[in-house]
This record gives C-alpha cells, structure tokens and sequence, in this order.
C-alpha cells in the first residue's frame, strides 16, 4: 500500500439515467465514443491517467493541478461545442469536481480524502461545470489565464474541516492555456463513410508541412553548424511594465516587428520568432541566451504604455563580452509608433556597423499600415494566432477580419490570415468554426491580396507554397518558396517551406541544405516544426536525425499517430528492428486504423520515388494494408453494377470500425447525406470500374477517393453488417434499411 500527494480529478454525467431511458443504445455509443475520442486524448496529452470508469463516470489522477485542471477545461469546452445543436434534455454533459490531497494507491485503484473530497466537489458542481478546492486554486491561480469564482466553504464527510470551493468560470475571456505551454490535441472522430479517406486527407499539416502550434518548443541542443561569418541577433521578447496587463500583445507585437524589420537586412542573422519566444518571462543572462541560440549579440527591451504615451527601453548586448553595444530610452507619443520603430531598427544597424543597401532602406521605411486602429487589432489577432488553440484561432480570425476591414491594403494582416487559415485547411481537429473548404478559399484570397500589395511578403509566400503542393504541382510550390527565400533570407518558415517542398520533389541534397538553414535560424523547434523537420531528413536519407526530431514529436504529442510512424519508418531503414517493433506496437495502440493506404492516400502529393521510399519503410516493419487489420476477401468483391444497387436510390444503417452508428441516404443521381451521433456530413458518389468513388462537399480539394465494397456472407440485416467497405481511415459495415 502506498500513500502519496495527487491531482485528483472526477467527471460525472449528468441525468445519465434519464439518458438511457430515452435513447439507450445510442446514449451508450455516445459515451464510449466520447472516452475514446474526448477524454482518453485530453488526458493523455496532459500527463494523466483514467484509474478507472465507474458506469457513467471517470476517476482521474494528474500530475500537477494545473494540468488536471487544464484538462478539465479542453474537455467542457469542447464537449459544449460537440453537443451544441442538441435539445437540453438529450446532451451529454458533466461535472467535473478537482482536489489535490492525501490518497492511498492499492493496486490499480486509489482512495482517500483527496478522492473523497473530489467526489465532494463533483456533486456539487453545475452541469458542464468545473468545482475545484482551495488547494488547487492556490496551485493554479497565476498559472493559467482564467478566472475563479470564491463559492466559500462546504462541509465534507469525515474531513474535521470545511473545504474552501473556487467554481471555474468557464465563459471568462481567456483560454486554459498553461504559461509556455501549449497542450495540443488531435480529436478523432471517425466518420461514418463508405469513402472517408478526404477527412484525413487534409491534415496535410501535421503530416508534411505546417508550422503548428510553435509556442510550444522542444529543448533541442545547439546546431553542430555555425552561423555565416557576419553579426546575429537575437530579440528577446519586451517586458510589459504597463499597469495594464491586457497591453501583453503591445509588448509582444514590438518584439515581433523589430524581428520582422531587423530580418530585411542582408547583413544581418536573425533568430525567428519562435525560438526568442521560448525565453519569454524567464530571467536568463544574455550569455546563456548567445549559447544557446548560437548568436553573437542579444537584444532586450522593455514597453511601458500609459494612455497615449509609450516609453520604450532598448539594450543591445555583445554577448561575447557582456559588453553593452548601445543603450537607449525612448519617450513618444503613441501616434508615432511607426517611425520609433524605424528609429530603434536604424540604430541597432548602426550599432552593428552594417551598411545598408538603397532597396534594404526602401524596405524598412515601408510601414505595414498608416492606421493605428487596424495596427493594434493585428497584434491583437498575432497574439491569439499563436496560442493555436480553438478560442485562440476564432479570435484571430475575427481579428485579422477587422484590421483588413479598417486598412483594406494592410498586407501583414492578409499574410497572417492566409496563414492561419491555410493551418485550418487541415481539419486535424474538429473545427466547427472553420471548415476545411471555406478554409482553403479564405487562406488562397489573402495570400492572393497579399501578394498583390506586396509581391515580396515571405510570410505569404510561404502559405501559397503550401497551398501549391497540394493543390496545384510541386514544381509551382518550388518556384514560389525560392522566391519566399530570396524576399527574406532570415525567416525561417520560409527556408523549412523550401525544404518541404524540394523533399517533395526528391530533390534531396538542396532540401538538406535548406532544413539546415532553418534550424540555424530556429533552433528550438515548436511541435509541428519538429515533425516537418524529422521527415524533410527521412525523406534526405538522414535518418539518425530523423529519429531525433521523431523523437521530439512523440515527446511533445504521444497520442498523434505522426511521430511514431516516424519512428517505425527510420529504424526500419537502420535496421533496428526491435526498436522499430516496438514503435510500431505503440503506433497500433493510438489508433488501430493505421494502414499503408491511408499513408499513400496522405502522400499522393509526393513524386513516385518519394512516396515509395515513405511506404518502403512501413511495410517492411509490418504495418496493415488496411485499417483495423481488415483482411478483403476478393471472392466476395462487389461488382460495379451491384455496388449501385446496394448505395444509390437507398438508405442504408451501420457503424464504423470504432463503433460509431450512422445512418445515410443516397439518391439515384448519387447525391448522398450521411448522419452519425456528432455531425452531418453531405457528398455525392459515382461507380468507377468496381469500385464506389465518393466526395465531401466541405472539403477544400473536391478529389474523388474510392473503395472497393465486400459482400459479408455471414452477416445480416439486423446486425446492419450484410456488406463491408474499407477505405484508408476506416471499414464500415451496413445493410439497406429502405
């Protein structure tokens, strides 16, 4: 028996049993998917475990309270949005009690008062909401950007004291996100479809090219390269000495333009923004910053906003000697925040003794925008950009709307949408408030504007690269990222677009080369980065340093699929064939639908050679040609023709690999809906040879993926499973009903 201090978190659905009388096999299919898909990643990805499930509730145990109470945030917030368009009395929703105190751990159940208190706190909460003690409160407050409510003290069953109550106030203004920390989950829900591979398709992002989520780097050691033989600089993030803490974005948008004004100067090395994030709100020596970004000099800062007044403090450290290069106070009105920038931009140059070129000072004269208004919504939307969460990415958006709305040529802020919603084309997570197809036309009509104010903006550039690789050719892609790289020899994403892109094209010693750069230039990788980068040097043939970034991935997001398919793929390449089985077992233990082709259909943008060399490593470690270990039997093969007469004019039942129920109606013309416990989703079908070929409506690419469909011989109606589909992310079984 064991005692010990934990984070003890109980969740409980409300009216269960009211649920259960009126719907009860499709209450229970909800609530197992929503332990599988809600509540197993949301706890995963924040160092939890589920000791066990008692009929309609979980008994959870974190490491800290910050991140059980983080988790029960994700979690009511996302169940709100997934049960939304129900009627009150048919949603799934709990309550959720959080306490961090004494419990005795006996085999694999726990108990004591830092349960019982839990439980306590539970009962008491409101639907959807989140009670937690005054011993969490005291360990979160300040951590996480929230609100509490002060509900007093509650008398608990043999405990000799009250226990103080704090409610979450969940509908608060800011989001759960731990400091420096960005929890980032992929929610699966699989799609009740003859042919769902399109859904998955388009998380391209994860898998071969988007920036995620940087906020959240991975310590990665110095670079054995070193920097070109000319003066580098770091920009730490300036302090907000404002009384006013919301200004936070103020602060954070001078350090980004400084990065972005210093960046045109070809004299000069620049480290990206991700990277000189990571320092933000710790007290580090200049010293310590140099080493380890591999730097010569260190700028840092300080903004003080009161009223219409700004005072800004700049120091520019020789990190090598500690020595201060220059140092200056800047007093200024607010309405010429543009022209201190430039002020501040012209004397580090000079500090630095750098020339400037007549174009590079064209360039830094350039101002983003002349409106003060449409400035301040875009650091605003650049701030929630970067936290890459939901309530994050929705803000900004808006953000990014109304700054266009107030300055129409404002090109920064076309870059930034095109960019994030070029992010959200992907729909690696359930983005209910921007689909995959409205996604792509948004992203392809601000890099388009932004393109034709500024034929030189990276940033956009950089989106359209991507959109290029996947919707139009590679040799576009390429064309465009070396362009993105010549606009701006210092940005970083732009380098890594580039070796994405000549990967793609198997163009492998350039793609190196270009990977290399980046990292020069971003060492310290965010999560998405380090997956891009571990496979641009698969791809290469450096396998070794591929493992290394995998290894990162997984560290970083253990349950997405990504980085333990990298891994499986690397040591199969070395030869390590235990360390490759076992990255392969855990691979087939987040997500038994793993398939080569749902792999293929992922890499169908990639030259034939590269492609191969992607799979080749899979098969030889073992991975299932289809999802779920389907084994197809030909012999029992549909035929074209007897595909349509089972889809088309019919409405058929069934259920996914994973259980999930769905229900879906076909007209004779192949226009279809299908319907499933979470979403409708609309699209129309064709038979092509013999096989059934279907399309999303919502989707951003408007491809045709198809499926053969099997007879089951030893199915039946009333097991909704006479026939079976496997496509590349899921097999379903279904009968027709009508």
């Amino acid at each position: 028996m064991e005692r010990r201090l934990a984070a003890i978190m109980i969740a409980d659905v409300v009216g269960y049993t009211k649920l259960i009388q009126a719907d009860e096999a499709g209450t229970r299919v909800r609530f197992r998917a929503l332990q599988k898909d809600l509540f197993e990643p949301s706890v995963g990805s924040h160092g939890g475990r589920i000791i066990k499930t008692m009929g309609d509730a979980f008994l959870l145990e974190f490491p800290s309270a910050v991140e059980a109470v983080s988790c029960a945030i994700e979690v009511q917030r996302e169940l709100e949005a997934l049960e939304n368009d129900r009627t009150e009395d048919q949603r799934i929703q709990f309550r959720i009690g959080i306490n961090v105190g004494d419990i005795i751990v006996e085999g694999d159940d726990i108990h004591g008062d830092g349960v019982n208190v839990a439980a306590r706190l539970e009962k008491k909460s409101e639907s959807g909401g989140i009670l937690i003690s005054g011993t969490v409160h005291d360990q979160v407050v300040g951590k996480l950007d929230i609100a509490f409510e002060d509900m007093g003290e509650v008398e608990v069953k043999n405990m000799a004291r009250p226990v103080r109550v704090f409610r979450v106030l969940l509908d608060g203004n800011a989001a759960p996100a731990v400091k420096n920390k960005t929890s980032t989950r992929r929610y699966r829900y699989g799609a009740a479809t003859l042919v769902a591979i399109v859904i998955a398709l388009y998380s391209y992002n994860v898998w071969f090219g988007n920036d995620l989520a940087n906020v959240e780097p991975a310590a990665v050691e110095r670079m054995a390269h070193a920097l070109p033989d000319k003066p580098s600089v770091a920009v730490l993030p300036f302090t907000n000495l404002s009384d006013d803490k919301e200004q936070e974005y103020f602060a954070d948008g001078m350090t980004d333009d400084l990065i972005t004004d210093l960046s045109k100067v070809s004299g000069l090395i620049v480290i990206a923004r991700n990277s000189v994030f990571t320092y933000k709100g710790k007290n580090v020596k200049a010293q310590e910053v140099a080493k380890d970004l591999n730097v010569s000099h260190v700028l840092e800062g300080s903004v003080r906003r009161v009223g219409k007044q700004i005072r800004i403090n700049a120091q520019l450290i020789d990190a090598k000697t500690g020595a201060h290069l220059w140092s200056e106070r800047f007093d200024r009105a607010y309405e010429d925040i543009f022209k201190l920038q430039d002020e501040i931009a012209s004397k580090i140059v000079a500090a630095l003794e750098v020339t400037l070129t007549v174009e590079e000072k064209t360039r830094l004269a350039r101002k983003q925008t002349k409106n003060l208004e449409a400035y301040e919504k875009y650091l605003q939307a650049r701030k929630a950009h970067f936290r890459f969460d939901d309530e994050g990415m929705m803000r900004a958006l808006r953000l990014y709307a109304e700054a266009i709305e107030l300055d129409p040529n404002f090109v920064a802020a076309y870059a930034g949408d095109a960019r994030l919603a070029g992010y959200l084309i992907g729909g690696v997570q359930k983005r209910l408030f921007l689909k995959s197809g409205p996604a792509r036309e948004r992203s392809e009509r601000s890099f388009t504007r932004a393109l034709k104010l500024d034929p030189n903006n990276s940033e956009a550039m950089s989106v359209q690269a991507r959109n290029y690789l996947h919707f139009k050719t590679r040799a576009e892609a390429i064309a465009v990222a070396r362009k993105a790289v010549s606009a701006n020899a210092n940005d970083a994403s732009s380098h890594r677009t580039l070796a994405l892109v000549l990967a793609a094209d198997g163009e492998n010693a350039e793609a190196k080369r270009e990977i290399d750069t980046a990292l020069r230039l971003d060492p310290k990788l965010g999560i998405g980065t380090a997956a891009t980068t571990g496979w641009i040097y698969y791809s290469v043939g450096e396998y070794e340093q591929a493992i290394r970034y995998y290894q990162i991935a997984v560290q970083r997001l253990p349950k997405v699929a990504f980085g333990h398919l990298g891994l499986v793929m690397s040591y199969t390449q070395l030869d390590r064939g235990a360390a490759a089985k076992a990255a392969l077992e855990k691979l087939l233990k987040i997500s038994a639908r793993a398939n080569l082709r749902r792999v293929a259909a992922f890499g169908r943008h990639l030259k034939k050679e590269v492609l191969e060399h992607l799979l080749d490593g899979l098969r030889k470690a073992g991975l299932p040609e289809w999802p779920y270990g389907f084994k197809p039997v030909p012999a029992n093969q549909l035929s074209g023709a007897e595909i349509k007469a089972t889809i088309f004019g019919h409405r058929i039942k069934g259920r996914s690999g994973s259980g999930l129920e769905f229900e879906q109606t076909t007209s004779q013309s192949g226009v279809s809906v299908i319907k499933n416990p979470y979403f409708t989703l609309n699209l129309e079908y064709r038979v092509e040879g013999d096989e059934l070929c279907g399309r999303f409506l919502e989707t951003a690419s408007g491809r045709w993926e198809c499926a053969p469909v099997y007879r089951n011989p030893a199915g039946s109606r009333a097991e909704l499973n006479e026939f079976t589909s496997a496509g590349t992310i899921t097999v379903i079984e279904y009968s027709i009903v009508e």
